[in-house]
């Protein structure tokens, strides 16, 4: 078995010089429309003309970007995620097609979706790259590997992506895996490999982060084989690494990289273990008609990589008649195989399954918890070496083989088609299914039209709710929206936490003239009314938010304005009743959001909900008696810590009324009483307390907590005295 991987190949026949690659690629293509249909090209499916999920955010990003000004650093989103703004980079949308999107709106005045193109591109491409890998191995049979390139576009990882649009770029992985390989060849020029190597690490930088972190340990690979191949001198080896760096860096800086890094909060290395490759995944089939009782998806199946059961037949076959070859090709190019094999070690994580059966895990060294925590989805990262798994199975039997391999990649196709029917069924549900959104697209994005400016509150990392949960298909449909209606905004889906909650909490939204405030919990419209709550029937309109319920307002709108949103209601009060005995309860499953306002955590604890800021009220209608003969009872803890915070001094207002100053000096449970004033018979009070400093406990460095806690209010309770 004489494969490239072992010595020079014999040239390719003039004949063959294009028609195999034509082939490929004309498989991808109609791979894209068996799967995803023509109208998919066009934009003319829901999953593209109304998004959710990652597509929405992502696509949000891209025409943000595509109608923003230039900025510095370029894919820089100042007027998203107000103040703090955003980066492209770290919402997605594929930046690199969002700038030639920007591209084409300065000269027509028009963005254009470009996302169906896209995954038109990234079938076609994943297929030519499989086959491309498969040649870097032998030169064997051409059109038989042709052939065979329809696996790359039927892998279980590949088609399960349909709904992160940057990463169905895998074709990148596979092109620089091909250059890898490309080393070992003796007629491969050193300086082609390293010239196209380094594009393929630039264009994967504007693509996905997750992508380029491939092709740069890829290309650190490639420059170990050269080295040792003895196709550069260290000295060499030294320069063009320095040389790469160098570049990298002033690219990434150049992108917004380093400033998006330095903004976004660290993340809990703890779901490195969960989203790491599952060994498991290798070789368990999902769903298909070939299993139709098998999961098509695992919890966490993010790092699930399937090879395929006809791949896995031939490596069967292979290791039968063949291994001591293979082993001597692996000797043979230890170095290179020792850092793939690091990186798969990265790739499993530190929780090693096989399937559902955990095998082992180990504790990280905390020194890694910064470069684990933004890469943590690790089993992304064994994309190239699956794809090299699989290519390698088809080549190597090809080159074995020859002809009589024929039938033998014609059954490996067969049973890739069958077994894609799982992720088949899938990708045919995800594309064609209406989303179930809370709002009416057509009629929000109508809406969205005749602002400025959306305000949303709590933006989206202050409180995204659930996956799928009516809240978070919400924000998602909003940054969809927002951003094709080139609205700014205060919220922005990003890949990394970038907002400052606790000054989120503290403030008081204000809706001015040309915005469209969407308040998705009524703490915050309350907070935006305290002042003047008879506007709320005028400018508000509540809509459905599963059980519970959301809030738009506009300065432009009045009672009688008719919109084209029929989900939308009129509100008639934003304030609840209290009447002696009831309970404003603060717990997870409490009724504590009826009441709250500004300054206030978002989503409350199991059994308080804690104060945020400095300044934090509730609003609440008082019954029609003598307010002077009612009193609340508040059922509190407060945040103290020794010597590093000894005490709180709390204020207590009604309605901007100092009534009470409460001292704390301990964290142990207290009940507070405070009497009404006379005067409020029937009448809406806003309750405040104004408190002294509240650094969070990261800042106390006692945990990582962010949250400048105040008080953890369990319950409030109205009495008669």
């Amino acid at each position: 078995m004489n494969t490239v991987l072992i010595s020079r190949p014999p040239h390719a026949r003039s004949g063959e010089a294009f028609g195999p690659h034509i082939v490929a690629l004309l498989i991808g293509l109609v791979a894209f429309f068996v799967v995803l249909g023509p109208e998919f090209a066009l934009v003319r499916v829901p999953f593209l003309a109304n998004p959710v999920g990652d597509v929405a955010a992502e696509m949000g990003g891209y025409f943000h970007f595509a109608h923003d000004g230039w900025h510095w650093p370029l894919f820089s989103l100042p007027n998203i995620n107000e103040p703090e703004g955003a980066n492209q980079l770290f919402i997605g949308g594929v930046p690199i097609l969002a700038f030639v999107a920007k591209l084409i709106a300065a000269v027509s005045g028009r963005v254009p979706n470009l996302f169906g193109l896209w995954y038109l591109l990234c079938f076609v491409l994943q297929a030519h790259a499989l086959f491309f890998l498969m040649r870097q191995i032998t030169r064997e049979q051409p059109y038989v590997l042709a052939v065979a390139s329809v696996v790359g576009v039927l892998s279980y990882a590949f088609l399960t992506r349909i709904g992160h649009v940057s990463l169905f770029g895998q074709f990148l992985v596979i092109y620089a895996m091909c250059l890898v390989i490309a080393t070992t060849r003796s007629d491969a020029s050193a300086r082609n490999i390293l010239i196209k190597m380094a594009v393929l690490v630039f264009v994967a930088l504007f693509v996905f982060a997750y992508l380029a972190i491939d092709n740069i340990v890829l290309f650190g690979t490639a420059l170990v084989s050269l080295y040792w191949r003895r196709r550069l001198s260290l000295f060499q080896a030294a320069i063009v690494g320095t040389c790469f760096a160098v570049a990298l860096v002033a690219i990434a800086a150049a992108g917004g990289y380093f400033w998006a890094v330095g903004r976004a909060e660290p993340v809990d290395i703890s779901s490195y273990g969960a989203l790491g490759l599952n060994l498991g995944s290798l070789v368990i089939p999902p769903r298909s008609i070939l299993f139709p009782n098998n999961a098509l998806f695992n919890n966490w199946w993010e790092g699930n990589f399937y090879l395929g059961l006809g791949i896995l037949l031939l490596w069967a076959l292979l290791l039968w008649v063949a291994p001591r070859v293979i082993w001597r090709v692996l000797v043979r190019n230890w170095p290179v195989v020792l850092i793939l094999a690091l990186l798969t070690v990265y790739c499993i994580s530190n929780q090693i399954e096989f399937g559902a059966t955990h095998l082992f895990s180990y504790r990280l060294p905390k020194f890694m918890a910064p470069v684990v925590g933004m890469a943590r989805s690790a089993g992304r990262l064994f994309w190239p070496l699956g794809y090299f798994l699989m290519a390698a199975a088809i080549a190597l039997t090809v080159h074995k083989y020859r002809l009589r391999a024929f039938p033998m990649v014609i059954a490996v196709v067969a049973l890739a088609c069958a077994e894609a029917t799982g992720t088949y069924a899938f990708v045919q549900s995800k594309v064609h299914t209406v989303p179930p959104v809370s709002l009416n697209y057509a009629g929000l994005a109508e809406v969205m039209g005749q602002h400025r400016k959306m305000l949303v509150y709590p933006s989206f990392w202050c409180d995204p709710g659930a996956d799928d949960s009516p809240k978070r298909l919400t924000h998602q449909q909003l940054e969809f929206l927002g951003a094709r209606a080139n609205l700014a905004s205060n919220s922005a889906i990003t890949a990394r936490k970038m907002k400052d909650c606790g000054r989120e909490a503290a403030s008081i939204p204000v809706v001015r003239d040309g915005d469209l405030g969407i308040f998705l919990a009524p703490s915050a419209a309350r907070a935006s009314y305290a002042s003047h709550p008879q506007d709320v029937t005028e400018q508000c309109r509540s809509f459905p938010l599963g059980a519970a319920s959301g809030v738009m307002c506009s300065t432009a709108w009045s009672r009688n304005t008719v919109l084209p949103i029929p989900e939308l209601a009129a509100v008639s009060s934003l304030q609840s009743s209290l009447k002696p005995g009831d309970a404003m309860d603060f717990s997870a499953k409490g009724n504590s959001a009826n009441f709250i306002g500004n300054g206030w955590w978002t989503v409350p604890d199991e059994n308080l909900t804690w104060t945020e800021g400095e300044m934090s009220s509730l609003t609440f209608r008082l019954p029609d008696l003598p307010s002077a003969e009612l009193s609340l009872a508040i059922d509190t803890i407060a945040f103290v810590s020794g010597a590093r915070l000894p005490n709180r001094t709390v204020e207590v207002l009604v309605n901007d009324q100092l009534l009470a100053t409460w001292e704390f000096r301990d964290s142990s449970p207290s009940e507070k009483r405070l009497d009404l004033p006379a005067g409020l018979d029937g009448q809406v009070v806003m309750f405040s307390m104004r408190q002294s400093a509240s650094p969070s406990p990261k800042e106390l460095g006692l945990n990582g907590d962010p949250r400048h806690l105040g008080l953890g209010v369990k319950q409030i309770v109205l009495r008669r005295r």
